[in-house]
């Protein structure tokens, strides 16, 4: 019998981001090595899936770097599309919105992602493996994945656009906020929710 496996992940990101803050901070940043020492009690080996602010904290950064040193938890990729660079404004007010990924135009969301791949991968020095979608799309790690092949000698090779097929949205019905419907059918690239104020 195979002795069960408890997975635990973490968004970890800006304080109240679903507040709709106009100014992201990071104080919670202060009470993650709290969390960690728990895990540490327990043998736990959590995956931080950071976003971009997180990613810009010095002190989220040092906490990554020891975990990470220590082989004590994982750092993944958590983007909130509507302040991860590049910024491309999809409303009069996506601090309010908070479009999805999903939302933005094909080239957008992939530069998205590779602009927080690359941040995470220079900050913390290690290969991007895991992501959560901040909502509707979850292929960024195939994309990454895909995209991003190391050369024999370990170092990594140049970025390259593959296609990673058909981008079907996941919904989630019990997001926070949202109304969302089921997809418009495959290969659609949109999200059809109705939450912006």
């Amino acid at each position: 019998m195979t002795a069960p496996r408890l997975v635990i992940t973490i968004d970890t990101e800006g304080d109240n981001a679903w507040a709709r803050p106009r100014v992201a901070t990071t104080r919670n940043a202060e009470y993650v090595p709290r969390f960690q020492e728990l895990c540490d009690q327990f043998g736990f080996k959590p995956t931080y899936l950071t976003n971009y602010e997180m990613a810009q904290c010095r002190l989220f950064q040092q906490f990554g770097r020891d975990v990470l040193a220590r082989g004590a938890a994982e750092i993944g990729m958590h983007l909130h599309a509507w302040d991860s660079p590049p910024l491309v404004p999809l409303t009069t007010d996506d601090s309010a919105c908070q479009p999805y990924l999903v939302e933005y135009p094909e080239t957008v969301m992939r530069e998205k992602v590779r602009v927080m791949t690359d941040l995470l991968e220079d900050v913390f020095g290690v290969q991007v493996v895991s992501d959560t979608p901040a909502s509707c799309w979850s292929t960024a790690t195939e994309w990454i994945v895909r995209s991003r092949r190391c050369s024999p000698g370990g170092r990594r090779s140049e970025t390259r656009p593959v296609k990673a097929g058909p981008i079907t949205p996941s919904f989630h019905p019990t997001h926070t906020g949202s109304t969302l419907r089921t997809s418009p059918g495959p290969g659609r690239r949109r999200c059809w929710k109705f939450r912006c104020p």
